[in-house]
């Protein structure tokens, strides 16, 4: 499961990066990863949950030194696709909990899902593209 879960996020991840290169993202998400965290969570939570028998993605957010991040949490595992906001992070974490992530406040935590905003069509355009780009069903 870590292995496909990793392939999913770096996938993601470099649709993403993709979709802002050719100015696909919306606007509120051209600055990909920058302030992208929530969005980018939610979108792939919210398909990971709607995935037959597939285990639960929670949504985390959390404070430290006034600033917020947003990541999943999978089976124990973190899957956080905009880390390289933060210095010495990585684009992509997939893993055990460690201690950058234990240094944060939870603030709130729970089921991953989309939700309705005024910008949700354009942002489950870009989740639609990405499951086009890499042949992936998609369970709306």
């Amino acid at each position: 499961m870590m292995d496909d879960l990793i392939q999913l996020a770096h996938n993601f991840r470099a649709s993403l990066e993709l979709q802002r290169n050719l100015g696909l993202l919306p606007r509120h998400m051209a600055d990909f990863p920058r302030g992208c965290c929530g969005v980018t969570s939610e979108l792939l939570g919210d398909y990971l949950n709607s995935y037959p028998s597939g285990p639960e993605a929670e949504s985390v957010s959390a404070y430290r030194d006034g600033k917020s991040h947003i990541w999943l949490l999978i089976s124990s595992l973190v899957v956080d696709l905009t880390g390289d906001q933060f210095p010495d992070r990585p684009a992509v974490y997939v893993g055990p909990v460690d201690n950058w992530y234990q240094s944060w406040e939870v603030d709130l935590r729970g089921k991953a899902q989309h939700c309705h905003t005024p910008t949700s069509h354009e942002e489950h355009a870009v989740l639609a593209r990405f499951l086009d780009e890499f042949g992936l069903p998609s369970f709306d």
